[in-house]
């Protein structure tokens, strides 16, 4: 049924309507699309938000010049630049600490943003995934959901148990809390019915990992 090569290892198939009727003794195939019958999925919608003064200031400063100068914030390239334009607009900056040992601080810019998703989660009776990247974007969010009393599970570099989404799977969580890095690959979130970006990857290839 084979062409061996020269260690004896098959290097072309023959008969291979045989081998698969053979097997089929054993086996049932199937398609997803024969066995399941899913949902169209819906189109990306973006919900608007908008931005406190402070953000919207220190936003248009950083995209025109790059630079935060009342905090002595510099972006050295195009990459840094989004990295703070994307925390600005998820209501808080990065900057240096004020002495040598306090090597960065936060400033805050708001809870826009985690007003509009406590909303929009309270409001929706469904399992529900949210896709963050920054740790300070978490501890808003946790503190809400907590604030809230929504049952929520999380995956990022602080979580021991990496396994962790499987209680999600199971129903132990209305809301799922996935960093990107963490979450992205590797594991089955599709008992939810809605995925939030609350803020966008730089990462094309994570994005459509995580999607």
């Amino acid at each position: 049924y084979a062409i061996l090569d020269q260690w004896y290892m098959p290097k072309l198939y023959l008969k291979v309507d045989d081998i698969m009727d053979y097997v089929k003794t054993f086996s049932i195939r199937m398609f997803k699309k024969d066995c399941l019958d899913l949902p169209a999925k819906l189109p990306i919608e973006t919900l608007q938000v908008e931005m406190s003064d402070k953000q919207k200031k220190y936003y248009k400063e950083m995209l025109r010049t790059s630079v935060i100068e009342e905090h002595e914030l510099i972006a050295e390239n195009g990459a840094a630049r989004l990295n703070y334009l994307r925390q600005i607009a998820s209501g808080f900056m990065y900057v240096k600490g004020d002495d040598e040992s306090e090597e960065r601080k936060i400033i805050d810019l708001g809870d826009e943003k985690v007003k509009v998703l406590k909303d929009f989660i309270i409001d929706l009776d469904k399992p529900i995934v949210i896709f963050y990247q920054f740790n300070e974007s978490f501890e808003k969010i946790k503190k809400m959901l907590d604030k809230n009393k929504v049952p929520m599970l999380y995956l990022n570099s602080r979580q021991k148990d990496k396994q962790i989404w499987k209680k999600f799977q199971q129903g132990e969580a209305k809301v799922f809390l996935a960093q990107y890095q963490s979450a992205s690959r590797g594991i089955d979130l599709f008992r939810a019915d809605t995925f939030i970006y609350y803020e966008p990857t730089l990462s094309s290839e994570i994005h459509e990992q995580s999607s």
